[in-house]
């Protein structure tokens, strides 16, 4: 694994223990309770108030949006791949409607392209922080090119090259963003919760600048590096590992573009089950 991706671990290892109370808690959380889905159904004329409990299995992608048992968003995720561009958006957010953690990417041929992370490390009655990690490319400007921003604040930061994360930071944010007026689940909502991914099921790579490599060990041969937010496919599940404050995690044998290796199971969003009623 390359020096950087070294460094990110780090940071992932230090950012980890000072945010147990907040923003990595409560994803942990959001992932661990059962929620109801719902499919934005895209319709002609860019009407985005219709919603189906049925995959409508648009072959570029979906909007989806996951509710506790309250009715209370909790995880909405925004998925477009196309051969030459990537949009991901997985958010997490309290019984309160606030974004407690944020993964984007977005890979376009021509102008911005980003990618990172932003959450809640602490929650107090009168303070907030946020750290973020984010990579922000801009074809036209050689300058511009690979501009890592990474640091923490009392706020989200508001533009990210030409997105805009404030879009976000709230439950009524979102609606304002999607030009929706309610956002709930459907009497028939499908239930799902999330697990540490298993063998033959896809999920997507949750941190920037991660390595595909050739073993399961840190000082294998780099095979590629892998984009926040891509796809992939379990091939096996293997050893469990420790990193430090990282966690315990899983190595995993993957497929991304048709090409196999090894990845750390930190930097795996956990994947869907439908829990049969």
């Amino acid at each position: 694994m390359k020096f950087g991706s070294l460094i990110f671990i780090c940071l992932c290892c230090i950012a980890h223990t000072y945010s147990q109370n907040c923003g990595i808690k409560e994803k942990e959380q959001v992932n661990n309770i059962v929620l109801s889905k719902v499919w934005e159904q895209d319709t002609k004329g860019g009407v985005r108030d219709r919603f189906t409990s049925e995959d409508p299995k648009q072959a570029d992608g979906e909007v989806c949006y996951y509710f506790d048992s309250n009715g209370n968003l909790r995880k909405f995720m925004l998925r477009w791949e196309y051969p030459e561009s990537l949009s991901l958006i997985i958010a997490y957010y309290n019984e309160e409607g606030e974004l407690m953690y944020i993964i984007f990417s977005d890979f376009q041929p021509e102008g911005y392209s980003y990618q990172g992370i932003a959450y809640k490390t602490y929650c107090g009655e009168f303070s907030d922080s946020i750290t973020f990690n984010y990579n922000v490319q801009y074809k036209f400007l050689p300058d511009f090119e690979n501009r890592n921003v990474q640091g923490n604040s009392n706020k989200y930061p508001s533009m990210i090259g030409e997105w805009k994360l404030s879009s976000y930071v709230h439950v009524d944010s979102l609606k304002s963003h999607l030009q929706i007026e309610t956002i709930q689940p459907l009497p028939n909502s499908k239930k799902v919760k999330f697990y540490k991914p298993s063998k033959n099921q896809t999920t997507f790579i949750n941190s920037h600048g991660i390595n595909l490599i050739e073993g399961i060990n840190t000082s294998s041969k780099v095979i590629i590096n892998i984009d926040i937010g891509k796809k992939v496919k379990i091939l096996d599940v293997l050893q469990e590992e420790s990193v430090g404050n990282f966690g315990n995690y899983n190595w995993y044998k993957i497929e991304v573009n048709n090409i196999s290796g090894y990845v750390f199971g930190g930097f795996l969003e956990p994947a869907e089950k439908e829990i049969k009623q």
